[in-house]
């Protein structure tokens, strides 16, 4: 019995003990993050995105896609300059480039050549206000 007790104080430690570190990981993790737009100006643009979203006439389920896998690359391209990645500007760009490439290239399988060609205009839109603001324009 002591024998279990003991196992069972163990895991509990293990397990709080990782918590713990993935608490402080997360926590770093934020501090190290670096945003490009003012919270006013995310919150704009997503009222703008969405709007535009509404014209193209998706279904529910296939504007749950959209958004799932939108969000999922606008989260990646937003980590991008994370003080803890210790990537340079020309490296960034690189790779933001390559997961606009990825996100347009899902988003022509999902859409109608219409409704592609919408979410490129909107979607273009954003990228550009991106580049505007660090500079990027070529």
């Amino acid at each position: 019995m002591n024998r279990y007790l003991t196992i069972i104080l163990v895991v509990c430690g293990f397990l709080t003990m990782n918590a713990q570190v993935d608490k402080q990981k997360q926590l770093q993790r934020e501090k190290d993050k670096v945003t490009l737009f003012t919270p006013e100006e995310r919150a704009n643009l997503q009222l703008w995105f969405y709007e535009q979203t509404q014209k193209m006439g998706l279904s529910e389920e296939l504007n749950d896609e959209y958004n799932r896998i939108f969000y999922g690359y606008i989260y990646e391209m937003g980590r991008l300059n994370d003080k803890d990645l210790g990537m340079s500007d020309a490296e960034i760009r690189k790779e933001f480039e390559l997961l606009v490439d990825k996100l347009n290239g899902e988003m022509k399988q999902l859409l109608s050549k219409d409704q592609y060609i919408q979410h490129l205009e909107n979607f273009g839109e954003i990228v550009r206000k991106a580049y505007r603001r660090v500079n990027w324009n070529d």
